[in-house]
């Protein structure tokens, strides 16, 4: 959302009148194009390989070097997110200690 709406920090922010025009344009670009080009392999072959090199290459490129920013910029904060990443325990593993997955021993 800020990437559009500069200072928007939640939706109720947006101004209405561009938030409909956002809105339609995102539905109609894709029936015009429906509509005008009914050769649907190229347009899906197009984008997919546009997406798929955006997603491989460009994406992670992009989040590492705002990360690098980060460091460079606000040190103790980059530190602070560091120390308090979240570790993600699947439920479904079970321990040693555990008589199941959501049933621990005491």
């Amino acid at each position: 959302m800020n990437i559009l709406f500069k200072g928007c920090t939640s939706i109720e922010d947006i101004p209405t009148k561009s938030f409909y025009i956002l809105n339609i344009s995102i539905n109609i670009l894709p029936l015009v194009m429906a509509i005008c080009y009914q050769n649907i392999t190229a347009i899906l072959g197009i984008f997919g390989s546009v997406s798929g090199f955006l997603m491989i290459y460009v994406i992670p490129v992009v989040t590492y070097m705002k990360m690098q920013k980060l460091e460079i910029e606000h040190p103790l904060l980059a530190a602070a997110i560091q120390e308090n990443e979240v570790t993600f325990y699947s439920p479904y593993e079970e321990d040693q200690n555990s008589r199941g997955p959501f049933i621990h021993s005491t």
